[in-house]
């Protein structure tokens, strides 16, 4: 009796033809931005984001490095991590692709079983490896292009592709 994996896996190697280039995935990365913005915001209202950290600035406009500029820029942060990694999350397992990747036609697939992607998966690939990606100089998200399989830093960590749909 084939398993739901089994049942993705077969559903998702029937739909795919080449991998998401570049400018593709960089156009859902702006959409999924968008989104993710307006979710963040209600809790950047309450408690701060690290954004203003990374501008040295507090709710009040004051420019400021204190303790509590640094305790509300962590909790936005963690807060900004927890949402995406839900976002992410919820999205990769019931349909393969966060909103900005299936509207412009994409999935993101493990390579080993080209199932969607579990809870695991996406943390290792949107939580730690799109970090790695981001240092130094954006390199990891840079290699897309170069690379035959169009993969990135984080995609290779996880072990991960995005495709497109057909």
């Amino acid at each position: 009796m084939p398993t739901d994996n089994t049942l993705i896996a077969d559903a998702v190697n029937a739909d795919v033809t080449t991998p998401a280039g570049f400018w593709r995935r960089v156009g859902a990365t702006l959409l999924d931005g968008g989104i993710l913005i307006l979710l963040q915001l209600p809790i950047g209202a309450l408690v701060g984001n690290s954004q203003s950290l990374a501008l040295g600035f507090l709710r009040d406009g004051s420019a400021s490095l204190s303790p509590e500029a640094l305790k509300r820029a962590a909790v936005g942060f963690s807060s900004e991590l927890v949402i995406r990694a839900i976002y992410c999350a919820l999205f990769y397992r019931a349909m393969g692709a966060t909103p900005g990747k299936f509207l412009l036609g994409m999935r993101v697939i493990s390579i080993k079983t080209g199932a969607f992607l579990g809870v695991g998966q996406t943390i290792l690939r949107e939580i730690i490896g799109k970090w790695l990606s981001f240092l130094p100089l954006m390199l990891g998200f840079l290699m897309v292009p170069f690379r035959k399989d169009k993969r990135a830093l984080h995609d290779l960590i996880a072990g991960t592709q995005v495709v497109i749909r057909k």
